[in-house]
């Protein structure tokens, strides 16, 4: 089961288990172990219970029904809206008003009242797997898969604000999102894709990016008191982040390819356990006690400003339905002059931008010698008669810079 269990305010133990495909289960289970009660669901639950504060758990299955159960075992409501029969791997989340938010294989996030009434439906471009996240001042954070991208896979993660209206988006080009985003004290927001862990500051701007050796971050960060950012990714690490983004240290569990959806748990020690899959026996790992884990360098800066050419995109007017472009950016480092070497750079890829505009980038994960160069390109396809702008940050280990989109939407013109 990819399932966490949940505890009550009493101590019991809510833990999802199946039979098979249409025999799910949630127990019951009293601190001393022994059984309290089972309820019987129509599918599997792949997604943790969630507790409200008057003892109500609430529980979404594989057969796209959200199920609210009293703490005696019987059936309090259920809402049926997502698929019947679908991998339901997001674990509902509870704002501060009691509103239940879970996300679905149908492409949307749902707001549920505490009686059972639909609240809001928010619609996203994909598959919605990563479980939301409700911050201090009642936004939610959510991530979705967009299956349309090219040459594979985007991603977003939405901001929502309580009404069911976008606050932000911010774009991944790395496949998808199916962490819980985590929100640090300070509002930055950390969430993994298909190659990376983010952190995007409060208003969903870029703040910093670590790539994991082309493997994804599945399961969700967890933030210590010192405000270190622990995750493990599928490369067999576990790493710990400092806050600006340098790399701590990072843990190898010896296999260079390992399952690690669960997130780590932090002890009152410090002590950081977290359970993973390499292709073996499951294992439960304990870090922060014996022989410390090796410190791992962040990369070098190096001391260089690539050439943009050019550093914004204007559109003009396009009309809705329409495309203008591509339009090609060309990026390149400056060859070596008599007083100054030439260094290599790396860079990792592009992030920002979005729709309406459409990236397709020649120079992911691409090392630059002096006097190389890569290019990648940019269409704008208005879906709304609206002016729109983005941002593309450049992700690599010289200055940071960007390039400006800008474009304007027209109604389709009668003919």
């Amino acid at each position: 089961m990819d399932a966490s269990p949940a505890v009550g305010a009493d101590g019991t133990i809510y833990a999802p288990s199946e039979g098979d495909i249409r025999d799910g289960y949630l127990n019951a289970v009293n601190p001393d172990g022994t059984l309290k009660w089972i309820f019987q669901t129509g599918f599997s639950c792949e997604s943790s219970p969630a507790i409200a504060s008057d003892g109500t758990i609430y529980i979404y299955c594989d057969d796209g029904i959200l199920r609210a159960i009293n703490p005696d075992g019987t059936e309090k409501w259920e809402l049926a809206e997502g698929f019947d029969g679908t991998n339901e791997q997001s674990s509902p989340a509870i704002g501060a008003d009691g509103t239940i938010y879970f996300g679905a294989a149908d492409y949307n996030l749902y707001a549920v009242n505490p009686d059972g009434t639909l609240k809001w439906v928010f619609q996203t471009p994909g598959d919605v797997e990563s479980s939301p996240a409700v911050g201090p001042d009642g936004t939610i954070y959510v991530g979705s898969e967009f299956t349309y991208g090219y040459p594979h896979s985007i991603a977003y993660l939405f901001a929502i604000n309580p009404d069911g209206s976008l606050k932000w988006r911010f774009q991944s080009p790395n496949y998808w999102v199916l962490s819980s985003p985590a929100i640090g004290t300070d509002g930055t927001i950390y969430f993994g894709d298909g190659l990376s862990l983010w952190a995007l500051h409060p208003d969903g701007s870029f703040r910093w990016q670590i790539y994991t050796n082309n493997q994804p971050v599945k399961g969700s960060a967890s933030i210590g008191a010192d405000g270190t950012v622990y995750v493990g990714a599928n490369d067999g690490n576990i790493y710990a982040v400092n806050p600006d983004g340098s790399i701590k240290w990072k843990f190898s569990i010896g296999s260079q390819v390992a399952i690690i959806g669960s997130s780590p748990a932090i002890g009152a020690d410090g002590t950081i356990y977290i359970n993973v899959y390499p292709f073996g026996p499951n294992r439960l790992y304990a870090i922060g006690h014996g022989i410390p884990p090796t410190p791992t360098p962040t990369p070098t800066p190096v001391p260089v400003k690539l050439e943009i050419i050019p550093t914004s995109l204007n559109f003009g007017t396009v009309e809705v339905g329409k495309h203008k472009g591509p339009k090609h950016v060309i990026v390149r480092n400056p060859k070596a002059g008599k007083k100054t070497p030439g260094i290599t750079v790396t860079i990792l890829g592009l992030s920002g931008g979005g729709s309406p505009f459409s990236v397709t980038d020649g120079c992911s994960v691409s090392d630059l010698s002096p006097g190389d160069g890569c290019s990648f390109e940019v269409t704008f396809t208005p879906t709304a008669a609206v002016s729109s702008t983005a941002t593309l940050m450049i992700i690599d280990n010289a200055e940071q810079q960007s390039v400006d989109l800008s474009g304007k939407g027209q109604a389709p013109k009668n003919r």
